[in-house]
């Protein structure tokens, strides 16, 4: 997950009469990697190996190993499932 990235968990029912709050979860699995300033809203979950561009905001679930980009997010991509790194790594700069 890269720099600038907003997660968001909680937003408003707007068919409410009283714009009642609701909390939904994010989920974002192994090897998926979200650009910066990329926007994940609620209850989206972002599956395996799924790659969010820079400054997308993602509104609906990212398949695995789908690429997506853009305002709001659309495919534009796959990406391959033969990934083979580990998922932690030190930064270059500390």
């Amino acid at each position: 997950i890269s720099s600038d990235t907003t997660i968001l968990t909680a937003d408003h029912d707007l068919q409410s009469t009283n714009f009642e709050g609701r909390a939904q979860q994010v989920i974002i699995k192994d090897y998926a990697f979200v650009g910066t300033r990329a926007m994940i809203l609620p209850g989206v979950t972002i599956h395996e190996g799924a790659v969010v561009a820079a400054g997308a905001i993602v509104s609906k679930d990212v398949e695995a190993y789908q690429i997506v980009a853009g305002v709001p997010a659309k495919p534009i991509g796959k990406r391959s499932d033969q990934l083979d790194y580990k998922i932690y790594y030190r930064r270059l700069f500390q």
